[in-house]
């Protein structure tokens, strides 16, 4: 028996494709890949770049995470989410965070220090693309503003030495910065912003 096990949406599904006697194994393959497309259809839908992060809470991560847990804290869990990070961040939009480059585009600026000041707080990461053996991170660098609108300040230490700072740069957005690999006054990478 030729049998399908697939899942469609956040259901596990099996189906049965034909008798092993009566079907080829090409036609067993070219069911599937038809009944797979069908879930996959029934299923796609493209990402909305203007999603809140209560809503991805709420339709994507908690349903996801409601099948993972162990159901004595299963709870508790979902509460600390709710009070802790929903709470804070229900209303801003989900956007990719800043990151880093060089003009010539062969690599991002592994080894650049960014500070982030804002609120009072100085904050710092390092560009480094991996944390441990055989690992790897999201290259861009995320910094938690609060309910700050801006930095006040945004230093980057490039990996060549040289620094740059930028001031008031706006929260809630996607910022590349592009650093120019020759010898330049303090203050002028070109910096692009979506959002």
């Amino acid at each position: 028996m030729w049998v399908l096990l697939y899942r469609d949406g956040t259901t596990r599904k099996f189906a049965t494709l034909g008798v092993y006697s009566k079907m080829s194994k090409a036609q067993a393959e070219e069911k599937r890949e038809q009944l797979v497309a069908e879930a996959n259809a029934r299923n796609a839908n493209a990402p909305d770049p203007h999603i809140t992060f209560g809503e991805f809470l709420e339709t994507v991560a908690l349903p996801f995470l409601r099948s993972k847990w162990k159901r004595s804290t299963a709870a508790t869990t979902e509460n600390r989410i709710q009070h802790h990070l929903n709470g804070e961040f229900r209303e801003r939009r989900i956007t990719d965070t800043p990151r880093l480059r060089f003009p010539t585009g062969v690599r991002d600026a592994y080894g650049a220090r960014v500070t982030v000041k804002a609120n009072g707080l100085t904050m710092i990461q390092d560009m480094i693309p991996t944390s441990g053996y055989l690992s790897g991170q999201d290259p861009r660098l995320n910094f938690g503003l609060g309910k700050a609108d801006h930095a006040d300040s945004i230093e980057i230490r490039w990996p060549d030495g040289q620094k740059e700072t930028f001031k008031n740069v706006g929260a809630d957005r996607f910022v590349v910065y592009l650093h120019r690999t020759s010898a330049t006054p303090r203050g002028s990478a070109k910096a692009h912003f979506g959002s």
